[in-house]
């Protein structure tokens, strides 16, 4: 306010101070409020300064990572290479500020799931940074660890392992072995160990990441609560259950206390700790965890995120370890439910590697389906459909993926309805990549109304292209088993293979079974 009085609502002193207020409601996850800060600063600068001032650059970039944690991804990219271009032209290509553009690309890519062009830049943001600032500065570290990241997002170990091992060696020397960021480095490399199962080698790395984090955040800080949950999720997976569960109860008293009792990442916690009870036994302990967790997902994140979906699933599992059948199927008929939506969305979008990573993280819901048919409930009639019906639509989903049936659609469809598809896919592009991200450190009740306007956005267009276009209503439309039926010839059967792993206490080994459909 006082700047803007002695100095002009246009000056750059001004746009600074716009700038720091965004910030500051960007770091609280208050977005809407942060984005026209954000815009009006840029506006400032331009007019002051020119369209290709370092400034400019800087103010691009803050905006691009606005629209990045919000997973508007769409948005930020072109501004981030706006701010790349400049940041290049003004500075040359070798300078600390364009590894930082060049870094925060790469991230965005990585985020979508696009590894092929995230690494290079990566790379070319790690070599200008140890060539600028030399080997050990602790943005090299942190170059590293983003390296690193990706490759453990890819599997890669033993790529992403040497370079988690150097930055931490860094950030040790530079800033003390008591910093924060040592902390953080110690987890990553931890969370590296426990993706091998290398259980040993991951536990004396969460217990030093949990005492740096206690001692310099104190013992109730929210991080300290993610480091008792990791190392607690550890136990768990090694079966030291008595271990696991006073530190799943802390962490569970540390997010009560500091975020309220209805966060997202208070269900997280319960969650964890009714499948703890669940591996015990402990099935009436297990089951109100369970729906508490439910009931708050619910509420703080709408009834068709992937999250609830994880909720009804883990119920449905705890069920069908009591051999209650028909409690196991509702729940699970609902979360499938949310899965085969959420799936349309993240198979009609991305990089290959993006659409694989996605896919992967319903496996196991595939094999707990068909595991509760064939293992528990063999002359079931509704978990016979139930498993079959979700086969299908998997696989059509799948193979609409592979065969780019969102390309055959837009070449079929009539000239006026291109736009309509184009609004459509980018409405969809934004619901599927805000999911995909998650909350993160973003206020429960802003990210629950970005997603249901984004929802409602893409239902409104699906129905309006429904209506339109025989050819997109066919290709939307989940798969029925009755509409199969009605496509197979009377002296002829569907015959469907599946692989699956039956659980009992655990995966066991992969079994086959064939599905015969007549008409």
């Amino acid at each position: 306010e006082i700047r803007e009085t002695a100095l002009g609502e246009s000056h750059p002193h001004v746009a600074t101070s716009l700038n720091n207020l965004a910030q500051l409601y960007s770091d609280q996850g208050n977005y809407h409020a942060a984005e026209p800060l954000y815009l009006r600063s840029l506006e400032i600068l331009k007019n002051a300064l020119g369209e290709s001032h370092r400034d400019v650059a800087t103010s691009l970039n803050n905006l691009a990572g606005l629209y990045s944690d919000q997973g508007n991804y769409d948005a930020a990219e072109p501004l981030f290479l706006r701010s790349l271009e400049i940041s290049e032209t003004a500075l040359g290509e070798s300078h600390p500020d364009v590894a930082t553009s060049l870094n925060n690309l790469a991230s965005l890519y990585r985020a979508q799931g696009n590894y092929d062009a995230a690494e290079p830049l990566y790379l070319r943001s790690l070599e200008i940074l140890e060539t600028a600032l030399g080997e050990s500065h602790p943005h090299v570290a942190a170059s590293l660890g983003n390296l690193a990241e990706l490759y453990r997002a890819q599997g890669n170990y033993d790529a992403a392992e040497p370079l988690y091992l150097r930055s931490l060696e860094i950030v040790e020397t530079a800033l003390g072995e008591s910093h924060p960021h040592v902390a953080a480095s110690l987890g990553n490399l931890a969370v590296l160990y426990s993706d091998q199962g290398n259980y040993h080698a991951a536990e004396p790395l969460y217990l030093r990441s949990l005492e740096i984090l206690e001692t310099a955040l104190g013992e109730t800080h929210p991080h300290v609560a993610t480091s008792l949950n990791n190392l607690a999720a550890l136990y768990r997976h090694q079966g030291n259950f008595h271990a696991a569960e006073p530190l799943f109860l802390r962490s569970l008293e540390i997010r009560e206390t500091a975020l309220g009792e209805s966060h997202p990442h208070v269900a997280t916690s319960l969650n964890n700790l009714a499948a703890l009870y669940s591996d015990q036994g402990n099935y009436d302990a297990a089951e109100l965890l369970y729906l508490r967790a439910l009931e708050i997902v619910e509420t703080a994140l709408g009834e068709s995120h992937p999250r609830v979906a994880t909720s009804l699933n883990n119920l449905a599992g705890l069920y069908q370890a009591q051999g209650n059948i028909s409690q196991s199927l509702s729940f699970l008929q609902r979360g499938l439910g949310i899965e085969e939506s959420n799936l349309a969305q993240n198979l009609a979008i991305g990089s290959e590697a993006r659409k694989q990573a996605y896919i992967a993280t319903l496996t196991h819901t595939t094999h707990r389906t068909l595991s509760l048919h064939l293992q528990d409930a063999l002359d079931h009639p509704e978990a016979a459909h139930l498993a079959l019906t979700t086969v299908l639509r998997r696989k059509g989903r799948i193979l609409d993926a592979v065969t780019e049936t969102q390309q055959l659609l837009r070449d079929n469809l009539s000239p006026e309805l291109t736009p309509l598809l184009d609004e459509y896919t980018n409405a969809q592009t934004q619901l599927a990549t805000r999911l995909y991200a998650g909350l993160g450190n973003q206020d429960p009740d802003i990210y629950r109304s970005e997603i249901d306007t984004l929802r409602q956005r893409v239902e409104q267009l699906e129905d309006d292209l429904s209506r339109r276009s025989a050819e997109f209503r066919v290709t939307t439309e989940p798969v029925e088993i009755e509409a199969v039926q009605a496509l197979i010839p009377n002296d002829s059967a569907l015959v469907e293979l599946v692989q699956y792993r039956p659980w009992s206490q655990g995966w066991g080994r992969p079994r086959y079974a064939a599905y015969i459909l007549h008409s």
